[in-house]
């Protein structure tokens, strides 16, 4: 949802509120069906300690390396390099790595996939940068079509379309 609220500030004014207020209910209507299913699970369960989170050393790990990764990147695209315009393209390519990362940790080819797609979306986003688009495109490239992308997965996991390890990537 951030990067629905982020990333449409150079949109047209009456696409602007349309677009934030479809992925504000998305995303609350994500988290509704989040609650419910883990609900659902908890009072099936066979006990605690049944299921395991995904959010280990693994995880852990990938996240560090993200942080670093993002923010080093940041300061060089917005320091030496002086195209700030090219931050979100940046995230959505960091972001998109760090999803595939996950994708061997968690062992779900989904996550691959999803990684995948909005590492593409940021490295076309940080291309248009340098082909001079206007950062309207830029941000719809590069950080509204990814924040969709990651509702809408947010949606499959929670729903049970996932793999096996659904419960471990359930927040996007």
């Amino acid at each position: 949802m951030v990067y629905v609220l982020v990333n449409v500030g150079e949109l047209p004014s009456t696409a602007i509120l349309s677009t934030r207020v479809l992925g504000v209910a998305t995303f609350a209507g994500f988290l509704v069906m989040l609650v419910a299913r883990r609900e659902e699970r908890a009072a099936g369960s066979d006990g605690p300690g049944v299921q395991q989170s995904g959010f280990g050393r693994g995880y852990w790990t990938v996240v560090i390396i993200e942080v670093i990764a993002l923010f080093g990147g940041l300061r060089v695209i917005n320091g030496p390099m002086d195209i700030p315009e090219a931050s979100v393209g940046w995230v959505s390519l960091v972001v998109g790595l760090h999803f595939g990362a996950l994708a061997a940790v968690w062992r779900n080819p989904l996550v691959r996939w999803l990684g995948a797609v909005i590492a593409v979306c940021g490295a076309i986003g940080v291309i248009l940068v340098i082909a001079g688009t206007p950062e309207a495109a830029i941000t719809v490239v590069a950080g509204v079509v990814p924040a969709f992308i990651l509702l809408g997965t947010g949606w499959w996991f929670v729903l049970g379309r996932g793999t096996r390890h659904s419960d471990q990537a359930a927040t996007p």
